[in-house]
C-alpha cells in the first residue's frame, strides 16, 4: 500500500513538472518569437494587375448605361491629393474607358474620379489634357 502512495505521487509530480514546463515554453515562445506583421492594403489602392481602382470600377457597374459593355483603356498613377482642400477630396485618379451611350454607340472617355480617404467618389470630372 505504501509502494502505491509512493507511485501516486511520483506520477503526481511529474504531471505537474510537465504542466509547468509547457506553461515555461509558452511564455518563452510568447517573449522570444518575433510578431508576424500583417501587410493590410489600404482602402483605396490600385490593383496589381490591371492598375484599375476598385471602387471607380464598382461606380461604373453600377451608373454605365450598359455595363457589360465597359471596357478599360487606361488609368494613371492613383495621385493622393491630401486631405485637406475645401472639397474632402483625398485620392485622384484618370480612367479612360469605352462604354455604350445611350443611343448604343460606343463613346470614349476619358474621367478624373475624385475619392474620399475611406474611397466614397465624391466627383467626376471630364479629363482634358
Amino acid at each position: 500500500m505504501e509502494e502505491y502512495e509512493e507511485l501516486k505521487k511520483q506520477k503526481s509530480a511529474k504531471g505537474c513538472a510537465m504542466i509547468l514546463g509547457i506553461i515555461i515554453v509558452l511564455i518563452l515562445l510568447i517573449i522570444f518569437v518575433p510578431e508576424q506583421k500583417v501587410a493590410v492594403k489600404p482602402i483605396v489602392y490600385q490593383s496589381e494587375y490591371d492598375a484599375s481602382v476598385s471602387q471607380v470600377v464598382q461606380y461604373l457597374q453600377s451608373n454605365l448605361k450598359d455595363p457589360s459593355s465597359y471596357e478599360s483603356i487606361e488609368w494613371s498613377n492613383l495621385t493622393n491629393i491630401g486631405q485637406y482642400n475645401s472639397k474632402n477630396y483625398y485620392w485622384m485618379i484618370r480612367h479612360k474607358y469605352r462604354a455604350k451611350n445611350s443611343f448604343g454607340g460606343y463613346s470614349i472617355e476619358n474621367q478624373a474620379f475624385y475619392l474620399d480617404s475611406l474611397g466614397n467618389i465624391l466627383d467626376i470630372k471630364d479629363f482634358v489634357k
